[in-house]
């Protein structure tokens, strides 16, 4: 399915899982949070998070850019990964940075339910 489709699917979810990686090529995630992906007034997407002691996590994801991928797996079911990216110097051929990835995902990774 495309990006759009996938994030309509998540926004249907009880909840979902956001992960953030600081570093793209290591593939590794710092942090999850627990929430819901939701489209705001002016089309884009936003990440708000669930918690039981009352503060709040929310992230600004945008609208899809033809960079963002989605898929899904048995492991995670639905999947959206989104490029944190930066564009390269004056002189460098146009192939953006990218420094790490925002993940939506509807189930956490195995490895931190196991």
């Amino acid at each position: 399915m495309a990006v759009p489709d996938d994030l309509r699917r998540l926004s249907q979810v009880d909840s979902i899982f956001l992960g953030w990686s600081a570093f793209a090529s290591t593939g590794s995630v710092t942090s999850w949070y627990k929430g819901r992906v939701q489209q705001a007034a002016d089309g884009g997407w936003i990440f708000r998070s669930i918690s039981q002691d009352g503060s709040v996590i929310g992230y600004q994801l945008g609208s899809p850019t033809p960079n963002w991928s989605s898929g899904e797996s048995p492991s995670t079911g639905i999947i959206v990964t989104i490029p944190i990216a930066i564009p390269p110097p004056p002189g460098i051929p146009p192939i953006p940075i990218t420094l790490g990835n925002v993940i939506l995902q509807q189930q956490l990774p195995p490895e931190l339910t196991n």
